[in-house]
């Protein structure tokens, strides 16, 4: 019995020295990692090559475990990492030799997956990184295709979260949305602005909607009763639109949602959102963008004026209620065009009818595929 005990007693010492090993193999590794990153910051202060920048990018932390060993802040020991004191210098390095050899950019968005906000390091890489984003979208969103669903909601979870969670959609977005939809869809959901719950929902309560729209930064600019679906109660229909102040430097913006409230009778609504319909705003056009939504029976019309160099176009997208399948689809989508140049230039409609499109929903439709259709 005794061999046994001293046989189990010098395995278990054996197992924890072989652990004890590991250990020290992997702070000497670290540590041979950050001596590396020193030595080439010290590199590219004095010599920014191609060269230089490389090697101080292939010596940076690979993900944000590393990430934060370097340059991280330890709550339980109450001292920061090696870098910690450096971390912003070494961050800006960073992000400048990206800027120098845009194709390793894929190794900033790395770091971001599974990455959590905090002060200093943290928050320093986030400022950085969205700069990037914001100065080469179309780069990101190439980027974006080498990475899963899942790790996309991730690095947008970073971006979005900080000290006070943003309470608009960066600009940056919609130039992403231009050339990567799928990638925008998973980065909006993650703002604050756009962090509204499911607002198609079964029994949802008016004042709860207001008052959330409302902390999110949105204002009502258009309500309409009305009994859409034909069962004698109330139904409301909202168009609110988020609150800034745009100047001509801004690019198109998309972010005013339209609600779609049918009465259950109860004094809750089930709720039907788009997003993806209404212009908020339009630069270097005189045109006056949302203008009404008029309602006949089971039918709806939002009703906009956009600009196209000379033009004005008033846009008519038609909407009915489906009593027999209880859904909303797109009835009619029409174009009046007038030459502000000649008012009375006669200048032909153009109208499309379920005929010259598939089923779409209310909440799917979207205002830059309408303006693709073309007969």
């Amino acid at each position: 019995m005794k061999i046994y005990i001293i046989a189990f007693f010098l395995l278990f010492i054996g197992c924890d020295s072989s652990g004890q090993k590991k250990m020290v193999q992997i702070d000497n590794r670290s540590k041979l990692q950050i001596d590396s990153l020193k030595d080439d910051y010290q590199r590219v202060n004095k010599s920014d090559t191609k060269e230089n920048e490389k090697k101080y990018i292939a010596n940076f932390p690979n993900d944000f475990s590393q990430f934060q060993e370097t340059f991280g802040y330890d709550d339980k020991l109450g001292k920061g990492k090696p870098l910690y004191n450096e971390s912003y210098d070494y961050i800006k390095m960073f992000f400048q030799c990206l800027k120098n050899n845009p194709k390793f950019i894929k190794k900033a968005l790395d770091i971001s997956i599974n990455a959590k906000w905090d002060v200093d390091a943290e928050n320093f890489f986030q400022m950085e990184l969205e700069t990037m984003i914001s100065k080469n979208p179309s780069l990101i969103c190439e980027q974006l295709n080498n990475y899963s669903d899942e790790q996309q909601k991730s690095i947008w979870h970073f971006i979005a979260n900080g000290v006070k969670k943003k309470t608009e959609i960066p600009q940056y977005l919609f130039k992403i949305k231009n050339c990567n939809p799928k990638a925008y869809s998973i980065a909006i959901a993650n703002f604050s602005s756009q962090r509204l719950r499911d607002y198609d929902s079964q029994n949802l309560n008016l004042d709860s909607l207001l008052k959330e729209l409302a902390d999110n930064s949105y204002k009502l600019i258009f309500e309409k009763k009305c009994d859409l679906n034909g069962d004698g109660l109330q139904d409301i229909i909202l168009v609110v639109s988020i609150k800034k102040e745009f100047t001509q430097n801004d690019i198109i913006t998309l972010d005013s949602p339209i609600y779609v409230l049918l009465n259950n009778g109860d004094k809750t609504y089930k709720s039907l959102r788009n997003r993806d319909l209404i212009y908020t705003f339009m630069p270097n056009t005189p045109a006056e963008g949302f203008k009404d939504v008029v309602v006949k029976n089971n039918y709806f019309t939002i009703e906009q004026q956009e600009g196209a160099g000379w033009l004005f176009i008033d846009t008519y997208t038609t909407f009915k209620y489906d009593i027999t399948k209880k859904e909303i689809i797109l009835s009619k989508y029409g174009r009046s065009f007038t030459d502000r140049r000649d008012p009375d230039k006669s200048i032909r409609d153009e109208i499309y009818t379920s005929k010259d499109f598939k089923t779409i929903n209310f909440e799917n439709a979207n205002s830059d595929d309408l303006k693709k259709l073309n007969h």
